[in-house]
């Protein structure tokens, strides 16, 4: 659960005490924003480990940048609008210090991007920290990468989170607003979940729910795919990026177990923590 806030505490706290309890299990990390001061960072910090026989505060999660789409991203280059130059932080080095705060005191730290830019750097401030020996580093969305950003997010052992049902707005000769703004060239770096795992990478998938759906079987398929489900005619989208069956499974099961710092049975029986 990625977007945390007090409230939501509570409201966690509140269903937990309902008949029956929660009927699932939630990691919950809580929102730090870009202007956040110390007194929050202190604040949040007071709440790792809060949490009950289902769920408990244990991740937080940092924007780095916005979405493609609205040119707020952070690329490498400018899109092609001019837009989605630079990150949402005014300080890159209080994201450094924010991140080193956090994960000294024990969270399992997590970065929204979707431009290149922003995923080489929230890797790179990564790879500056001490080892993460419970909770690995992640990072959300990654749209669009460089060769050198997944030659990066393996040599630093950051997970990409992706969510390759995203693609489910795409138009063929990107004609949609995500495409446009990227243009052909970075718009055929979308998702590259099979790059990943080529290099040794770690790959964990998800659906970014309410934003879209939370039924994994649609979530497989695009993974799998690259097109629309049940429509084999439908454009596919960058096909050399497909996952197999198995790997699609892999991404919405054990990898992403393993991203939340679970260690899985071969057999996948019952899971136990790292500690």
């Amino acid at each position: 659960m990625l977007d945390g806030r007090d409230w939501t505490v509570e409201v966690i706290r509140a269903a937990e005490a309902l008949p029956g309890g929660l009927p699932v299990r939630l990691d919950v990390a809580m929102w730090h924003e870009p202007g956040d001061g110390d007194d929050l960072v202190a604040h949040r910090v007071g709440l790792l480990c809060v949490g009950g026989d289902r769920w408990r505060v244990r991740m937080i999660k940092m924007f780095l940048d916005g979405v493609i789409d609205a040119g707020t991203a952070w690329l490498h280059q400018p899109d092609a609008q001019g837009d989605s130059t630079g990150p949402f932080w005014k300080s890159l080095d209080r994201f450094a210090e924010v991140c080193r705060s956090y994960h000294d005191a024990g969270f399992q730290l997590t970065t929204h991007s979707c431009g290149d830019a922003g995923v080489a750097h929230a890797a790179r401030v990564y790879e500056g920290l001490s080892d993460f020996v419970a909770y690995p580093a992640r990072i959300e969305h990654l749209e669009t990468l460089t060769d050198d950003d997944v030659a990066l997010l393996s040599r630093t052992g950051t997970v990409a989170s992706m969510q390759p049902l995203h693609m489910q707005w795409r138009e063929p000769g990107n004609v949609d607003s995500w495409g446009a703004r990227l243009g052909d060239e970075r718009a055929s770096n979308s998702w590259r979940t099979r790059d990943i795992l080529q290099v040794g990478g770690r790959l964990a998938l998800g659906s970014d729910w309410p934003v879209a759906s939370l039924d994994a079987r649609l979530g497989m398929a695009w993974a799998r795919l690259r097109r629309e489900p049940g429509n084999p005619s439908a454009p596919v989208f960058e096909a050399e990026q497909r996952l197999t069956g198995e790997e699609a499974l892999l991404g919405y099961t054990r990898w992403a177990a393993e991203a939340l710092g679970m260690a899985i049975e071969a057999s996948f029986g019952p899971e136990r923590r790292l500690t």
